[in-house]
């Protein structure tokens, strides 16, 4: 039984999206499996003719991402032109044609492919927790376990393996010669602190905020789909597109590593039904091109926005950074 105590009704969605984060930190993410599937050779052929590739994750377990790549610069729009289906390994990086790994294909190989293999299965290794981190969650943890609001915590490291360090954690009982002590356990790979004398996780308000902060250091900061929507609305051409009152830009964030497609859908009369892709909004600068020709769409009010969303970003992850810090001294 998970422990949620203390809780306004935003920690406790805090705590719930800790209690039943997946996070694994030291395996691909999305976004890098889908680097990945930008260099292989069928996808950079559908980008050179102007197919505007397009992912779509199908199915996420935690050994694969099997993803379909469709051509969504077609005439059909999103909803058809399969290019092929992949699944990709989150702890390798081997990439292979298939529905899912029962039915994989011969791995895709180039020397690109395996540079760029090696070197993002490297990064993904190095956002496992370090230890010190692994100390100040157990010391959150501690405090959100004990019913005394005072009282000095110390922790000490009692076993590490590759996965998964123990500790155990002293808390001076003030005014009397009493030392409780509780152990617990925390996985590098996912950050998650388990009660040792339960066998269950922790999860508390205050442990909840800590390991968001933890996991947001290490997540690659770009636009939500929301920001992609409103810094493309702000482009002067777009934004004539949808002036009508009967068309508006839509996207589900699909497109490709770096880029989120965004389309037109209309119900005016006489309209096609397909959904156009009209822009790309790159995830990391907030830029505009035209998804086929990769010209620029950029508009001073769409830059301004951009920029503003990022920054946004940047102070928050700075935040972030000097929280978990401070709790590492």
């Amino acid at each position: 039984m998970t422990i949620c105590t203390k809780a306004t009704i935003l920690v406790i969605l805090l705590c719930l999206a800790a209690a039943n984060s997946k996070a694994q930190l030291n395996i691909l993410t999305a976004r890098e499996a889908e680097r990945i599937l930008d260099r292989v050779p069928a996808v950079e052929e559908s980008r050179a003719r102007g197919g505007c590739p397009s992912y779509s994750i199908a199915d996420a377990v935690a050994t694969n991402f099997s993803i379909q790549v469709r051509e969504a610069c077609l005439p059909a729009g999103f909803a058809s032109n399969l290019l092929d289906n992949y699944v990709i390994s989150r702890k390798t990086g081997a990439v292979a044609e298939g529905l899912d790994a029962e039915s994989v294909g011969p791995r895709i190989v180039t020397p690109e492919i395996d540079s760029l293999m090696s070197d993002l299965i490297r990064r993904a290794r190095e956002r496992a927790l370090t230890a010190k981190e692994a100390e100040c969650l157990v010391l959150e943890a501690a405090r959100s376990t004990s019913s005394e609001s005072a009282g000095s915590l110390s922790a000490t490291k009692l076993r590490e393996t590759r996965a998964e360090w123990r500790f155990s954690v002293e808390r001076r009982i003030p005014n009397a010669p009493g030392v409780a002590v509780k152990f617990f356990s925390v996985r590098a790979d996912t950050a998650r602190v388990r009660d040792d004398s339960t066998g269950e996780p922790m999860i508390s308000p205050g442990l909840a905020l800590l390991t968001s902060r933890i996991l947001s250091i290490r997540e690659q900061s770009g636009l939500s789909v929301d920001d992609a929507l409103a810094v493309a609305l702000k482009v002067p051409a777009l934004a004539r597109s949808v002036a009508n009152g009967c068309s508006e830009l839509v996207s589900s964030g699909d497109g490709t590593s770096d880029e989120m497609y965004i389309g037109l859908r209309s119900s005016c009369a006489g309209a096609p039904k397909t959904i156009r892709v009209v822009a790309a909004v790159n995830r990391s600068s907030g830029h505009v091109t035209d998804p086929k020709t990769h010209k620029s769409l950029d508009a001073p009010e769409s830059d301004k926005i951009a920029r503003e969303i990022l920054e946004r970003q940047r102070e928050r992850l700075d935040r972030d950074r000097a929280s978990v810090a401070e709790c590492e001294r």
